[in-house]
């Protein structure tokens, strides 16, 4: 399909062809084969925190894990309100009961890289 909106025989190609959604679904199904072929398109899709915060909000935990892992030297360059919400999802996670109640040692993990955007407010949800 890729080829088709290059060559612009589809009129709406690129409004077709949007790469985040495909990265939400493969994330919410844990395709681990499909995201790596979504990285390796570089010039169409590239890494920014906003894809790490979907998969944050789509409580796979496991794949943030792994993609903080991968791009953790471009995670360096993030602006304080992205690494307060993601260290905000981070804990409200901890206290979900059901999707996304597992995984433990990624959500630690995460905690752990973003202990310095700590708040009040964060060690009251925990507590909670």
């Amino acid at each position: 399909m890729r080829n088709e909106v290059l060559a612009k025989n589809i009129t709406d190609g690129f409004d077709q062809l949007n790469y985040r959604n495909l990265f939400r679904i493969y994330v919410k199904l844990r395709k681990i084969k499909l995201l790596r072929y979504l990285f390796n398109l570089k010039l169409e899709f590239e890494f920014n925190v906003s894809i790490f915060i979907i998969a944050l909000e789509e409580d796979a935990y496991d794949i943030a894990y792994l993609i903080h892992k991968e791009f953790s030297y471009l995670m360096r360059e993030n602006s304080n309100e992205e690494n307060r919400l993601i260290i905000s999802n981070c804990i409200s996670s901890i206290n979900k009961v059901n999707q996304g109640a597992g995984m433990i040692e990624e959500k630690c993990y995460l905690i752990r890289e973003y202990i310095e955007f700590f708040q009040l407010r964060h060690a009251r949800t925990l507590l909670d």
